[in-house]
């Protein structure tokens, strides 16, 4: 699994994630409340006996897990809307009901670290938002948890429905499941050539992984601290690709697809609990995030 945020659980101060770090352009979690002063549910979930659809808020800082297992019964649940807590409203979507992440597989939730993780199934479930852009300029940082379960390459999350030909995205891809090889990357429009930054260890797969990784469009270089890659708490060696310096560029305004392109195709079987993106982050910043949510997943 690999997790690039923080993932659920609250501090004993009774701190929340957003609350210590505000100022999220999207924070998505199915597992935790991120903000205290968020008033909305958790999800929406719909199940498969006759298609009702519900929202699920919040027990004690956590999803009502009970809530949702007791609309659900013995039956399955699918993933209709995860609410965006930033206060931004950026809700990721899907009303196809054959692609929707599943949350209960017949009376059993769906979990990863003890926690609620929708599962995609590397075949047709995908999500996404309307259009937005996850940088107030040319920096942008992302957060998040995943657990991939499939050898098979496919998309973590995108935001454009192709890295490839949309400048100013960011793509966070499973490339080499079986080996934990993954890579994050970002596309600037001041050169044709994407700079990523790619992580390749050897790990227990299915593994469970936390993300953090920050941009900086106005120049990315193999020898300085942009980009920061870091998983499951710690500062990674990375492999860089690409030109060496942007010279400039701007993240654009896309929409954010979760589990495949575009929802049409490199679909990924995997867990993504969590997804949290920031126009900017200080390093010391990024650290307590990364930290956090490793903590939470136990990753």
């Amino acid at each position: 699994m690999i997790t690039g945020i923080m993932a659920g659980h609250v501090k004993s101060s009774g701190t929340l994630l957003l609350d210590l770090y505000p100022g999220a352009s999207i924070a998505l979690s199915s597992s935790r409340k991120l903000r205290s002063a968020y008033s909305g549910a958790c999800l929406r979930a719909r199940r498969s006996s006759d298609n009702s659809e519900q929202d699920i808020g919040f027990s004690g800082g956590a999803v009502d897990s009970a809530s949702l297992l007791s609309f659900v019964g013995s039956d399955s649940a699918y993933l209709v809307t995860l609410y965006d807590q930033s206060g931004n409203g950026r809700n990721a979507t899907q009303s196809t009901t054959t692609k929707q992440p599943r949350l209960v597989d017949a009376g059993t939730l769906e979990t990863v670290g003890g926690v609620l993780a929708p599962y995609y199934n590397g075949t047709s479930s995908a999500m996404s938002t309307a259009a937005f852009s996850p940088a107030t300029a040319d920096k942008v940082a992302v957060f998040f948890t995943v657990r991939v379960i499939s050898a098979t390459v496919g998309i973590i999350f995108e935001t454009s429905a192709n890295f490839n030909s949309n400048y100013g995205t960011l793509l966070a891809v499973a490339s080499d499941p079986l080996t934990g090889a993954m890579s994050l990357g970002r596309h600037g429009d001041a050169f044709a050539s994407s700079g990523v930054v790619s992580e390749s260890a050897a790990r227990s797969v299915p593994a469970t992984l936390v993300v953090a990784g920050s941009f900086d469009l106005s120049g990315i270089t193999h020898d300085t601290g942009t980009p920061i890659f870091r998983v499951n708490g710690s500062d990674v060696t990375r492999a860089v690709a690409g030109v060496t310096n942007s010279g400039g560029g701007s993240f654009g305004s896309h929409a954010l697809y979760l589990g495949a392109r575009g929802e049409a195709s490199l679909y990924a079987q995997l867990y993504l609990p969590e997804l949290i993106m920031y126009p900017d982050r200080t390093n010391e910043s990024i650290t307590g995030i990364d930290d956090s949510m490793t903590s939470h997943y136990g990753a």
